[in-house]
């Protein structure tokens, strides 16, 4: 886990791009912070996802990044929804219920500004510097690093289920937050097995190739060697 969080500091200090992607995803989580504790509304915030969504295409950061944001803050929403059941008082649950109405109009936002922006790159053909399936393909070859993530997650979410004073919004949010984490690890170090499972059977054993080959050759080999002599 520490080698991809190294890897990620040195990428950021070569890398323009990269300071602007984790730049746009700190002003996401602040704006976010700031919406929950002014009670503004999420109107607000739709102006700084179209200047996310117009520095993506400034710096040839994949469009993608954005609509994927928007579909997790779409199942997080769900997930909040079903921790709000573990609330007693009515005025704390429809906070609760407030806040992940707020993440839902946000993942309506990044999706559709990502869709918008994502033909907007499509059609101007900039060459993507940070491409979304070049980022997934990493995290699947660091199981390794997502498998401690999942037990530091698993940790904190039955931390925050043992502790019975952690029943306010803002706690209820957090374990939410640490219950998606972990099941969104979970479902994607399951992805990455059968991936590697697939990837097993159908790709060609090529010493064995390479053999056969060789094995062919020599042959080949022998036979013109018996036919000059004759």
């Amino acid at each position: 886990m520490l080698n991809i969080i190294q890897e990620q500091l040195l990428l950021i200090k070569k890398q323009k791009e990269w300071r602007v992607f984790y730049l746009m995803i700190i002003i996401v989580a602040i704006s976010l912070f700031l919406s929950y504790l002014m009670n503004f509304g999420t109107e607000w915030l739709l102006i700084i996802f179209i200047i996310i969504g117009i520095s993506f295409i400034k710096y040839k950061i994949d469009s993608r990044f954005i609509i994927l944001g928007g579909l997790i803050f779409l199942s997080f929403s769900s997930t909040i929804l079903i921790s709000r059941n573990l609330l007693t008082d009515h005025s704390d649950s429809l906070k609760v219920r407030w806040i992940a109405e707020s993440f839902a109009d946000c993942a309506y936002y990044l999706i559709s500004i990502g869709i918008f922006f994502l033909l907007i790159e499509n059609k101007t053909k900039n060459k993507i510097k940070i491409k979304l399936l070049r980022v997934l393909k990493r995290i699947v070859k660091s199981k390794n690093d997502l498998i401690q993530l999942l037990i530091i997650s698993s940790i904190i979410t039955i931390l925050f289920f043992l502790e019975p004073n952690l029943k306010t919004p803002f706690f209820t949010v957090i374990k939410a937050g640490f219950i998606y984490l972990t099941i969104s690890i979970s479902v994607f170090i399951e992805i990455c097995f059968l991936i590697k499972k697939k990837n097993k059977k159908t790709s060609p054993d090529f010493k064995k190739i390479e053999k056969n080959i060789n094995k062919k050759f020599q042959n080949f080999k022998k036979e013109l060697m018996k036919d000059l002599k004759n």
